[in-house]
């Protein structure tokens, strides 16, 4: 198992979370697809849970507020040694602070952000919890993606931010270009090329990327197949069963 222990240099992403309508439900899903263990925070706190893997951190799962508006989506964080001068940083850059640097109780200090593309970014100081304690495995985070309309500004702006270099990927169909952090390859954008001449995304999104094992494969495609039809899919008829399924 790869385990990091030590903290995230600036500009690498170190963790991930996910705002669910049920954080129950989204647990059970994730332990079945992954084997993520947790245990579901208070209400005070949105009941955010860390979910582990191997008794290490991996992702955060968390409840969305009453009538939060947007698509359930995964936050990529970024890494930062100093969070509000990242900030400043991003302002400079073109960004937009969405939600300003805050102190999570000694866990650590956040921020959420937007580049001038819209992706939309987590920023992580640590404090006591340092991000992902196990990447590069299965049921762990192994890759993150910036999927934008416009490679040129997003280069430019994350350049500026984060002093990233860039290995440059493409192809005929793709711009694709890595981010390095120290001369390390941290992350990347990408863009279609075929798409944006038909009708181009409207608005950057970071994705997130975790490598399946045999085991989650047969879980998700049991998942899907007891979607579609509960009797013939060999699984349990309980409608609890199939509610935490299709979060």
């Amino acid at each position: 198992m790869s385990e990091w222990t030590s903290r995230y240099p600036t500009g690498v992403p170190c963790w991930v979370d996910l705002g669910v309508p049920d954080v129950g439900a989204g647990l059970a899903f994730y332990h079945g697809l992954f084997g993520w263990e947790g245990e579901i925070g208070p209400a005070d706190v949105g009941h955010y849970t860390t979910c582990t893997l191997g008794g290490r951190p991996v992702a955060g799962l968390m409840g969305r507020r009453p009538g939060q508006e947007g698509p359930v989506a995964w936050t990529t964080y970024l890494a930062a040694d100093d969070a509000d001068a990242v900030i400043d940083r991003v302002r400079a850059a073109g960004g937009t602070a969405i939600v300003p640097p805050m102190d999570v109780l000694t866990f650590g200090r956040m921020a959420v952000a937007a580049d001038p593309t819209g992706g939309v970014f987590g920023v992580w100081q640590a404090g006591d919890h340092r991000g992902a304690g196990v990447v590069n495995e299965p049921g762990a985070v192994v890759w993150n993606e910036l999927y934008t309309p416009d490679s040129a500004r997003a280069e430019d702006f994350y350049a500026a931010a984060f002093d990233f270099t860039y290995e440059d990927m493409s192809d005929a169909d793709f711009d694709y270009a890595a981010f390095h952090v120290d001369g390390v390859r941290a992350a990347a954008w990408r863009v279609s090329r075929t798409a944006r001449r038909r009708t181009g995304p409207s608005t950057s999104r970071w994705a997130t990327r975790t490598r399946p094992s045999i085991a989650s494969t047969t879980w998700a495609a049991r998942c899907c197949a007891a979607r579609r039809n509960p009797r013939t899919a060999g699984w349990p008829r309980s409608r609890t069963r199939r509610a935490r399924c299709s979060t």
